[in-house]
Formats: C-alpha cells, structure tokens, sequence
C-alpha cells in the first residue's frame, strides 16, 4: 500500500496510556498532527468509486466526505464536522486538491467497499488527498470477531482511522442541531482539532 511521509506507523499499535493520561484524554482530547501519505503503491485493478465534478463548497484544501457505500451515514458525518457532503464519488476540482474522509459501515458490506476505495486511490488514480476513513457503527455493541479483524486489516490501508459508535437516535434523522454525543465527539476529536487548527492557521 502506500507508504506514508509522516513519522506516524498505523501499523504499529499505539501504547495503551495509564489511568491518569487516560482521565486527561477524555477531558482534554490530546492535539497531534494527523498522518499524511503519498499514492503510487502497485495494488491490483479493482471497481472504485466513480469520479464527479466536486460539490458546491468545496475547494482546494476542503474536507469532503465521502461515503464508500449507499447508507454509509455520509451526510451525517459531513454535518458534524462541518464538511462538504460529496456523496458517494471522488472529487475532482478543476483547480487544486480536495481532502477526503472516506465514510463506511462496520458491516462485510462497508469494509469491502472502503478497501476498494483505498486500493483505487493508492494506485494513483484519484487526483485527491486521503485523509483517512471514518467507520460508522452498522448497529450498537460489540464487534463479532471475524468483523474486528477485518476491520483492522482494512484500517491499515488509511492514513487515519476514526470509529464513530452507533447513535440509535440518529435513525430518526440524523444528528440535527442539538449537542454531539460525547462518545462520538471523543471519536472525531483528533479530526476537529486539526481541522479547527487548518482554519486558524489559513
């Protein structure tokens, strides 16, 4: 797969903090760069995404989501993170790059179709960037474990990963304007706080 230009692994597990850090984390969610990688990795041809004229909003340098299968929860991502929605095609703009955050379901059928999203960038094929993919919970609980190795498997072929729980509440139209529930803004913490840190230092 690609190799990435930041001196941050995923593929290395990160080491579990004690209590106290622990604490601190979900208090103060810690700031750190995200990885940043390059496309040019010899994979093997395979269906992808389609490519479309980027959506109204977004420009050189923007977040757009976009989702690797129907139901991916796209929109909702886009909405919480105050992003542009770019459904569910790559975009291209006719001037600079856009950033994309793949969104998928944590079922067989949204693990696949983001491994094959991440293969069709990797070949180079996708005048974007990839910031990572964002796995939206398919139903509450726990994993089965044939699923959570899969997942993993798939999650090192993105720069970042970012799992979003189920929010039962969402089923009846999504986040809408009341407060994000905590669990899922520990979720995207990392994300917003680079994107907050891209739009004070633009």
């Amino acid at each position: 797969m690609a190799q990435p230009v930041s001196a941050i692994n995923p593929y290395l597990p990160r080491s579990a903090p004690g209590p106290a850090a622990g604490r601190e984390r979900r208090r103060r969610p810690e700031s750190r760069p995200l990885a940043v990688w390059a496309p040019g990795a010899e994979v093997p041809e395979a269906p992808g995404l389609p490519c479309a004229p980027a959506p109204a909003g977004a420009g050189d340098g923007h977040l757009v989501v976009v989702g690797a299968h129907g139901g991916a929860g796209a929109s909702t991502l886009a909405a919480l993170l105050g992003a542009v929605d770019g459904g569910g095609a790559w975009p291209l703009l006719g001037g600079g790059r856009a950033r994309v955050l793949i969104a998928a379901r944590t079922s067989v059928r949204g693990i696949e179709a983001a491994q094959r999203a991440a293969m069709q960038w990797a070949r180079g094929d996708i005048d974007a960037d990839l910031v990572g993919v964002a796995w939206m919970a398919d139903a509450p609980g726990r994993l089965p474990r044939a699923l959570r190795s899969r997942l993993s498997l798939v999650t090192g072929a993105f720069p970042e990963s970012f799992r979003v729980p189920w929010v039962g509440a969402w089923r009846a139209g999504g986040p809408g304007t009341g407060p994000v529930p905590k669990a899922v803004a520990r979720a995207l913490a990392p994300l917003t706080e680079h994107e907050k840190n891209r739009t004070e230092n633009n």
